[in-house]
């Protein structure tokens, strides 16, 4: 009996942090996609399957750039912290996703970074920094 109530605590602990994380990702708005598909996501996991996160370093690139225009942003790589399942940590890498902002449409002191995930694996993102700075060069 006393087993059963250690299991109890360690599960709503774990769904606790869980349902922490998501809130944490969905106020940024830095996942992927949207709560609902990561929720569904979520479900589709084996009874027993655990998410881990990875910390990978990515390149941010600048979109939409005019031909006689280039962009520099500070920093120019961030580091971006993934959800995955135990057994895809090693498999999955930095090629797997693209970190990129576009480039200014009117005067604003820094670009927000938004991910593109190519791996089905990933499960959800958040990007450190969220935004970054810039200097536009003729």
């Amino acid at each position: 009996m006393r087993h059963s109530k250690e299991i109890l605590i360690f599960l709503l602990f774990v769904g606790l942090s869980t349902l922490l994380w998501w809130g944490n990702a969905a106020d940024k708005q830095l996942q992927h996609s949207s709560p609902i598909e990561m929720l569904d996501q979520e479900v589709n996991l084996l009874p027993g399957e655990q998410l881990t996160e990875k910390k990978l370093t990515v390149p941010i690139e600048v979109l939409d750039v005019p031909q006689n225009k280039t962009v520099r942003v500070f920093p120019s790589q961030a580091v971006v912290f993934l959800r995955v399942r135990v057994e895809d940590y090693p498999e999955v890498e930095g090629n797997d996703l693209r970190v990129w902002c576009t480039y200014p449409t009117r005067s604003q002191e820094t670009l927000t970074l938004h991910v593109d995930i190519q791996d089905e694996r990933i499960r959800a993102v958040r990007t450190e920094p969220e935004e970054v700075e810039y200097i536009i060069e003729n």
